[in-house]
């Protein structure tokens, strides 16, 4: 099939006087009972599969034409059948098996120089995933990678009662909800690594009250040793960012991020774009975003809380400040004080004096889905080494870390409050019954990201 022409006539010559001597030695019999075996005719010269008479005929015929005319045959000749008992010569003289070695050669180098782009490709897209080549990367590869194998479908959907009524959790993501602008650009999905090298994105944790987020400050802040912003930089007006250090020993941003007015400052001052923080405590999550830009984005991450529990803090908590609810009935308290779907309408934008809908309900659902990292207050253990993994922040934890972190949530255990009962029970539910349905949505959301 494939003929090489030859560099001179005396490898012709030879090439046909080896031919013909080992054609010659193949007995008949041996090429036709052995149809199943590779009979060596010279050191590169084979007799395939199924060989039959026609192959010895064809290898005579080849050998014979090359005693009466000049062919172009040279150097080792491969003789092979295929299951239609063809015969295939390939020879190849040393021109031709420089090219191929170069041509071999010419291959590897291509797919040496292909790794080599793909991996640094690959580290910019990790490391520098705010440029809109890493951004692309890192949504089309690594985000849909570190999917489960359902991708953003929700679990298998299961079904809790509240106040009789059956809710069962929706598949958001078939609804094609729309999150905000400034949501959607300026808070990173949670799915996407956090590029931990070069400090574009700045974790900021959502201070729910009375949802377990002292507990967290305090171990990033004392056990980590992070450098926090948060209500420490209260007080400060220094033109220039500026990291202090408590008496406690921990470090702090000279901003107060829990106020409009700090925030504002925090903004002005480049706080975001500068990387000197670690990472940042605020309520005002929704507020919050005014601090990003497009480069440089917010990784938002809280710890939830059962709503019943959380009504019963807020109580206790008034109860020993505030002397007009020190009398107050806890009944009485959810009636009237305590505050409305809290959660639902901080992530839907609704004041307390607009009604919620379900579709804000939905959309407070859908804001956690994509952009927050869940911990649990009934789980924080295993919530810190989640938030230790998706920052990073793995790599500075030791024996030291661990003690402190125990001492810590040693605290919180005792700390733990019954669950109200009767119409305290029925009014704190009826108070927060879209916070009910978003934290059960959390609980499943939780074991997704697991």
């Amino acid at each position: 099939k494939n003929i090489t022409i030859p560099s001179s006539s005396s490898q012709i010559s030879g090439s046909r006087g080896m031919i013909s001597r080992e054609m010659r030695a193949v007995p008949h019999s041996t090429a036709v009972s052995r149809s199943y075996r590779s009979i060596p005719i010279k050191r590169g010269l084979n007799v395939s599969l199924k060989a039959s008479k026609s192959v010895l005929k064809s290898t005579r015929r080849y050998s014979s034409a090359n005693h009466s005319k000049d062919d172009n045959s040279v150097g080792e000749t491969y003789v092979s059948a295929s299951s239609r008992s063809r015969v295939s010569f390939v020879t190849s003289a040393r021109p031709a098996l420089t090219f191929g070695r170069e041509a071999r050669m010419g291959a590897k180098t291509r797919a040496s120089i292909f790794c080599i782009c793909l991996a640094i490709s690959t580290i910019l897209a990790i490391v520098v995933d705010h440029n809109l080549f890493g951004r692309w990367f890192a949504s089309v590869f690594i985000h849909k990678s570190r999917l489960p194998a359902e991708e953003s479908r929700l679990p298998t959907p299961d079904e809790f009662h509240i106040f009789n009524d059956t809710f069962e959790i929706p598949d958001l993501a078939s609804m094609n909800i729309v999150i905000p602008p400034k949501i959607e650009t300026l808070y990173a999905d949670w799915r996407i690594p956090f590029p931990a090298l070069n400090r574009s994105d700045l974790p900021i944790f959502w201070q729910i009250p009375k949802g377990g987020f002292s507990v967290v400050q305090r171990i990033l802040s004392q056990c980590l040793n992070l450098v926090d912003v948060s209500e420490e930089g209260a007080g400060h007006d220094e033109p220039k960012l500026q990291i202090s250090v408590t008496k406690r020993g921990t470090r702090y941003i000279n901003i107060d991020p829990t106020t409009m007015s700090g925030l504002q400052r925090a903004a002005d001052l480049k706080l975001a774009e500068s990387g000197s923080a670690d990472v940042l405590f605020t309520p005002l999550i929704i507020e919050a975003t005014s601090i990003f830009s497009a480069g440089y984005h917010g990784r938002f991450f809280a710890l939830f809380r059962h709503p019943l529990e959380r009504a019963m803090g807020i109580y206790y908590g008034e109860k020993s400040r505030d002397p007009s609810v020190k009398d107050m009935s806890l009944t009485e308290f959810a009636g009237t004080r305590l505050p409305n779907n809290e959660l639902v309408r901080t992530l839907s934008f609704k004041s307390p004096e607009e009604d919620l809908t379900e579709d804000d309900l939905y959309l407070a659902m859908e804001i956690v889905r994509r952009k927050c990292v869940i911990g649990l207050v009934s789980r924080i253990t295993e919530s810190m080494l989640r938030f230790y993994e998706t920052f990073g922040w793995h790599l500075m934890v030791n024996g030291k870390v661990n003690e402190c972190q125990a001492q810590l949530l040693e605290h919180t255990k005792s700390a733990v409050l019954s669950l109200p009962q009767g119409k305290a029970l029925i009014e704190i539910e009826r108070q927060n019954s879209m916070d009910m349905k978003l934290y059960h949505y959390i609980l499943h959301l939780y074991d997704l990201q697991g």
